[in-house]
């Protein structure tokens, strides 16, 4: 047997130990997408489209927590704005927070 043939089979041998390897698809037992349809087994994560998408863009607003002066905190979505700390409520709306509401922690 020549050089061109122990190439041969060396690279025909190495194509077939890394095609039981390396696989596609990745195990990930029994779970839930986000629209609620299981996924059995495995999945392919380059394929994969799940039938719901979940967008995870707040904007400019960050996640923060709010410390009134009389105790309480509140989680809430903040961004500040032209020297105003403008606050996101629950039905969409932005209300401009009041400095002698809150206090500051450090």
């Amino acid at each position: 047997m020549n050089k061109q043939t122990y190439l041969l089979l060396a690279s025909l041998m190495m194509l077939v130990m890394f095609s039981f390897k390396i696989q596609a698809q990745q195990k990930v037992g029994l779970l839930f997408d986000a629209g609620g349809q299981p996924i059995h087994g495995y999945i392919d994560p380059i394929s994969y489209s799940p039938t719901v998408s979940i967008s995870k863009d707040l904007g400019n607003y960050m996640p923060s927590i709010l410390y009134y002066k009389d105790g309480r905190s509140e989680k809430r979505l903040i961004k500040f704005e032209d020297a105003k700390l403008v606050v996101k409520n629950e039905t969409g709306k932005e209300d401009v927070l009041s400095e002698d509401t809150f206090q500051e922690q450090k």
